[in-house]
């Protein structure tokens, strides 16, 4: 039946939307993922057509021309063999490591799938949750998503929980053909933020300003494990194969430092979780922007949420393309907004030819 539907769709006249997420993960397993480039992998996708909701593999039904845009669009971007850095919006939230809600991760699928079937050698998820201000924060790792992005795609997805490290560079100098890696937390750095990172020293005494923990949540001292943060880090690592660690003689480790682990409760006491700062290993804007550079060809931000928001990472890290995922397509054509192409996401990216 699949090689009929492939017959029939190959000459362009017809188009294949194949629905359900076994239905795509069975294709993809047989190979017939160029006949059916368009599928949703929502589980419910009957559902969702019910009420309206825009599936992954329908949109391309609807979907306007890219040449109407003013900056360049991923369709209009040579992906073979190129290590593709996407940022997405994965701003999802969860409750001691489940994520509960993965609306946003189906959304990003299409993006994804697209670079895969271009023939892209792997795609390299970035983005953040929260606001951990610049700190490591165990409640804001990305870790838990790697199962549900999982899922979704219907493939390995694999963790790298340093992004500014040799052996994230490493690993992707030489990628496996069509793999799928998802980044720590963007915003542990406070380059991500356009900020150098402070000249502190783990273990010093100086204090944050209360506003630099503006939404982080506190959590008392006795809720706080009895053994220290790197241990409960090494041990949760070590149960995930998918987690690349960093190699200690490569890497200073991450520290708590002193400050970080007194904070005011507001109440005149002192609350302290030291697994919401930790440090990660300091580096400037422009160290960020290199590092990083280091891991990708092509640059797409697809991360529509946050386009307003001045992050380092939407400038694409100098990458010579820089192009606009499919859900910022056609947010840029939907807007009627002309001042919608001087947002911060959205200005630094290629000029569409």
């Amino acid at each position: 039946i699949l090689d009929q539907i492939a017959n029939v769709t190959s000459d362009g006249s017809a188009t294949a939307v194949a629905l359900g997420m076994r239905t795509g993960q069975f294709i993809h397993h047989l190979g017939h993922v160029d006949t059916f480039n368009n599928y949703s992998v929502d589980p419910e996708p009957f559902f969702d057509i019910m009420v309206r909701r825009p599936l992954a593999g329908l949109q391309v039904l609807d979907r306007m021309p890219a040449s109407l845009l003013k900056k360049l669009s991923m369709e209009q971007m040579d992906l073979s063999g190129k290590r593709v850095l996407m940022r997405l919006d994965l701003d999802v939230p969860s409750v001691e490591g489940v994520v509960l809600d993965t609306d946003k991760l189906e959304d990003a699928a299409p993006s994804i799938m697209y670079a895969l079937n271009q023939g892209a050698k792997c795609v390299v998820i970035l983005g953040h949750r929260g606001e951990p201000v610049g700190y490591k924060n165990y409640y804001l790792r990305m870790e838990p998503l790697v199962v549900e992005i999982s899922a979704i795609l219907g493939m390995d997805v694999h963790f790298i929980d340093r992004p500014c490290s040799k052996k994230a560079k490493r690993l992707l100098e030489n990628p496996a053909p069509g793999s799928v890696y998802l980044m720590e937390n963007l915003k542990f750095y406070p380059a991500e933020m356009g900020r150098d990172a402070e000249p502190r020293k783990f273990g010093s005494t100086r204090r944050p300003d209360d506003s630099s923990l503006t939404g982080v949540s506190e959590i008392s001292k006795d809720e706080v494990p009895e053994n220290s943060v790197r241990e409960v880090l090494e041990t949760e690592d070590t149960e995930h194969t998918d987690v690349i660690p960093e190699e200690e003689e490569e890497e200073e480790e991450e520290s708590v430092s002193d400050y970080a682990m007194s904070v005011s409760d507001g109440e005149g006491g002192v609350s302290v979780d030291s697994l919401m700062y930790q440090l990660m290993r300091p580096k400037t804007v422009e160290q960020f922007i290199r590092d990083l550079a280091a891991c990708g060809d092509v640059f797409i931000n697809d991360d529509v949420a946050h386009v307003e928001e001045p992050l380092t990472s939407f400038g694409g890290f100098g990458l010579p393309e820089r192009g606009c995922g499919l859900m910022l397509a056609e947010f840029l054509k939907d807007s009627e907004e002309a001042s919608v192409y001087q947002l911060p996401g959205v200005d630094s990216l290629s000029q569409a030819p």
